[in-house]
């Protein structure tokens, strides 16, 4: 671990978690956006949304990766504890916008795991609609669809088998 900071790269690494915390924070109004997309069933304006929001993930493992590196060029560990050991070692003045930055990118992270999952929910929710309504096209009844272990619908044939020959 080091014993000094270089006041450059401290800055450096200041640069890039205030990029972290901006991409993580547009990654959540994508989040949002895809979120009401999903809602009104907009899904002309979904695959916009969705290139949108693959460019930012690209972006923001980018400068995970760069902080990280930072952080262990400097002698830290690239997580959490390596990033408060980095604020014991720095002048009391930097601590404040530094912890800051951190508590906001890690806050924007968990919203954005979140939304994450509730996108994910309502594509699943979709997705079983959908399946509803391929199945009456094809002339099944939904009484022949059961529940699979994984939450989804399978069909009473093939799940459950009574004898095989």
């Amino acid at each position: 671990m080091a014993t000094k900071i270089d006041p450059t790269q401290a800055q450096s690494l200041l640069k890039i978690l205030e990029r972290d915390r901006n991409l993580s924070t547009h990654l959540v109004s994508l989040l949002k956006e895809e979120r009401e997309s999903l809602e009104l069933r907009q899904f002309n304006t979904y695959s916009d949304i969705l290139a949108r929001k693959q460019r930012t993930l690209v972006d923001l493992e980018s400068t995970d990766v760069q902080r990280r590196t930072m952080m262990q060029s400097m002698g830290f560990a690239g997580d959490n504890e390596g990033f408060l050991a980095f604020l014991k070692l720095i002048p009391y003045q930097w601590q404040k916008k530094f912890t800051l930055l951190w508590e906001q990118l890690t806050s924007s992270l968990q919203q954005c795991d979140s939304l994450n999952k509730i996108n994910g929910k309502i594509l699943l929710h979709s997705q079983i609609a959908i399946d509803r309504l391929m199945g009456l096209m094809k002339g099944q009844s939904p009484q022949q669809s059961i529940y699979t272990k994984s939450g989804r619908t399978g069909s009473l044939e093939s799940t459950r088998c009574l004898a095989m020959a």
